[in-house]
This record gives structure tokens, sequence and C-alpha cells, in this order.
């Protein structure tokens, strides 16, 4: 933690960069930054810390900043016994921090006796502008809250940073990925900006070929957007080279694998992603909807609660519960999954579902009307309530509006919601527009 509240940033950012820089290191399971940073603030000893996330030894510390001077403070501890390892103290200079970085680093390998002689990738290309990287660090903290005015903040953020050092290739990486999460966010248009996240990621790529994160970004453009599946294959092959550890990248390859027909490797990849970022509740609510996709709706079930053990109020959780309780053949239920959900949108999907098979059918033509008049991207919900609700032509039409404006189609091809379309010889040849290939018995 830092001293000064207001240099909070700056004290997350070098723990997103150490973070960073020890995954690199290929015999070393390091949790993603969601599962790491859930105990902030709270306090947990080592062991509790230690279990839930699945690791042996826990690596702590504190950043002091005064002006351009640094104090870091780093141990590593042992989870069973609460043995220190080993511990340092840093009293450098801000323009030094980089290589503090990588003395902890290679401090925490030497202690787990894991060589990293010919093994750990090219560290990134770092900023020599210690303003450049202050605010880099400062973007980083904007960006994951994730709200649109953050996200517009980070943006403008990064772009300083990029006026002060143009050829800074992480801050062109994230620049890129805070583009997704706004395009996602319907900030900005879906062509517009996504012509952002390709011109700077492959900014990114130009400057530095050995950094990640442009790639993965890239990976979701084309699942996204242009739906080029190869493509994103392409990009994603690229990162496992870079960084097999990189649970956002297995998240991606989950979605991946669903749009081509590949369930039992999507259900792989997000199992992995949660191995890599256990507390990482996204990942766990994709495992869920992956396992009912695949017509596993009870361990689908299990997933989910497990998730909603760490945090019922996570979005979501309680709308894909609930699907999976339709599959179950369990009506009643899934209403009251659908209701108990959180978060307005997932709850707003769910209740026509809810309401129809439990022949509540004035509330459910109630409940499609509104999800039909706040349907701007979520028009696949849209198209799978008309296909549940029996009505084809409405479902084919909203469908294709789905193809054109809501990333939500690359699960068109497993979605149980849409079996009364899949006969039609429409369904087919959406399939064709999308370049997915042909459904098949063992779809």
């Amino acid at each position: 933690m830092s001293e000064k509240h207001d240099q909070e940033y700056f004290s997350d950012g070098l723990a997103e960069e150490l973070i960073d820089v020890l995954t690199r290191i290929p015999d070393l399971r390091v949790p993603a930054r969601t599962s790491s940073f859930s105990f902030k603030g709270k306090a947990s000893t080592v062991g509790e810390i230690a279990r839930a996330l699945g690791v042996t030894h826990v690596l702590e510390g504190s950043v002091r900043k005064s002006g351009e001077h640094l104090r870091i403070a780093a141990q590593l501890v042992r989870a069973d016994n609460g043995f220190h390892l080993w511990s340092q103290t840093y009293d450098r200079e801000v323009r030094d921090v980089f290589a503090v970085q990588d003395d902890i680093a290679h401090a925490v390998a030497e202690q787990l006796k894991i060589s990293l002689l010919g093994h750990a990738p090219a560290a990134p290309k770092q900023t020599t502008s210690s303003e450049a990287h202050n605010l880099y660090l400062q973007a980083r903290y904007v960006m994951d809250r994730d709200t649109p005015a953050d996200l517009e903040q980070a943006v403008l953020l990064f772009q300083q940073a990029l006026v002060i050092d143009p050829n800074y290739a992480p801050a062109w990486a994230w620049l890129a990925y805070c583009h997704t999460r706004r395009v996602s966010q319907g900030q900005d248009t879906t062509g517009a900006g996504y012509e952002k996240v390709t011109s700077a990621a492959q900014r990114a790529i130009a400057l530095d070929p050995n950094l990640p994160e442009p790639y993965v970004t890239l990976a979701v453009a084309h699942l996204q957007y242009d739906h080029n599946w190869a493509a994103s294959s392409e990009a994603l092959a690229k990162v496992a080279q870079l960084d097999p550890n990189n649970a956002l990248a297995h998240q991606i390859g989950g979605h991946l694998s669903a749009a081509v027909g590949r369930i039992s490797a999507a259900v792989a990849h997000f199992r992995r992603a949660v191995d890599l970022d256990p507390l990482n509740l996204l990942h766990r609510k994709y495992l869920g909807k992956a396992l009912h996709y695949a017509g596993r709706p009870t361990e689908s079930l299990a997933a989910l609660r497990h998730a909603m053990e760490l945090n019922p109020q996570f979005p979501g959780l309680h709308y894909e519960q609930g699907r999976a309780l339709l599959m179950l053949n369990e009506p009643e239920a899934a209403r009251a999954s659908f209701e108990a959900e959180p978060d307005p949108s997932w709850r707003s999907f769910g209740l026509p579902l809810g309401n129809l098979v439990t022949h509540h059918d004035k509330e459910a033509r109630a409940a499609l009307a509104a999800i039909v008049a706040n349907s701007q991207g979520s028009e696949f919900q849209v198209a799978e309530t008309y296909a549940f609700f029996g009505d084809k032509d409405q479902a084919f039409y909203w469908l294709e509006q789905a193809r054109l404006h809501d990333s939500g189609i690359i699960y068109v091809r497993r979605d149980f919601l849409l079996a009364p379309l899949m006969s039609d010889p429409r369904y087919a040849a959406l399939l064709k527009r999308l370049g997915m290939p042909p459904v098949s018995k063992d779809d």
C-alpha cells in the first residue's frame, strides 16, 4: 500500500506490473490480478489468502513514494508455517522501478528453486520517462473501475502518456483494450470503436512483438466484431507462445471454441481460466454457461453455486442458474432464480422465460415487450426469447440484428433456447453468413 491515498494508483500499478513480470516465469503459477487484488484492504492471514488462491507462497509488500524517491519493501512467505523465506527493502528513484521489479522476480524464483535461464520470455519494452509511466499507472488504475466515465478518462491518460513517449508499447496495448471495453459498453460506434482497437493493438505489436496483451485484444476484436474465427485463433495461438498462463486469453479461447462448435474445448478453456484466476467470478460464470451449453446442467449448477458462495450479487449468476434449471425442467425454481437476479439487465432477460414456463402468459408478454423496447446491445437475448416463445420469424429477424450489432451472437450454435429454429433452413443460412461450420450430430 502507498503512504498516501492519492498515490494508491502507483502502488496498485506496481503490483500489477510485478504480477505481469512473475507470470512470465513458466514454472511459476501466479494468480491473475482479479484474484490477487481481492484481498486488498482486508485483514486476511497469509494462510487464508493461500487457501483461497490455491498457492503455497505469498509475496507481500508495501510502497512508499515521496517525490521521485521510492521505498519498496517485499517479503516472500511460506503459507503453511508463516516463515519468511526472503525479504528486501529497496530505496530507489522512480526511474529505477523496472529494475526493482526484475530484482524481486529473480529473488522469488531463486527462493522457489525455479530456473530462469533461457525460459522466461523477454520483458516488455518499457518507457524511459517516469512521467509517461506515472500517467500509464493512473490510466490502468482508472480503467479497472470499468465505468463509462472512468474508461473515457483512462483513454485520455493513455494518450497523454503516448504524447510523451510514442514508443511506449504497453501503453498502446492497454489503450487498445480500453477501447474494447468502451465498445462493449456502447460508448463508441462498433465500427469506429474497433478501428481504434485494431490500430492501437497493431501499433503495440509493431513496437514490441513479444507483448501478449495486444494479441489478446485483437483476438477479442476478431471474435466479437468481424467474426474472423481464424484470425482470432491465430492471435490466441501467439498469446499461448508468449504467455501460456494468461487467464483472459483462456476466457476468449472458451468463447471462440463455443462459436465454432468445440464446446468441450470451451469448457476446458474456462476451467483453465478459473484455475489461473480463481476469484474472478466472470470466469466462473462463463464456465457455468459453457457446461449447460454442453448439455451438462447439473454440473453447470454446481459451478454457478460455487460462484454465488463467493459473491451472490455478481451480475448474471442467477440468470445462468435459471437457464440451467430450465434445462432440468424445473420451471418454478428457474423463475425464482430469474427473479432473484440482482442485475436489472440480466433479470429482464430471464423474466420472460420464467413467466412463460410457469404459465404467467400476460406477465411473460409484458416482460418480452420490455426487453424489445431496450434492445440495443442485447438483440441476441431478444432473438432467444422469441424463439423460446415459438415466434420463428421474429427470432430470425432479431438474430440478423444480433449478427450486426450484438457480440452475443457467437453463442448461436448450442443455445437450447434456439432449439425450435435449428431445423429451419434459415438457421443454417445464418451460420453460413457468420462463417461458422454447420451443426453436426457431434456438435
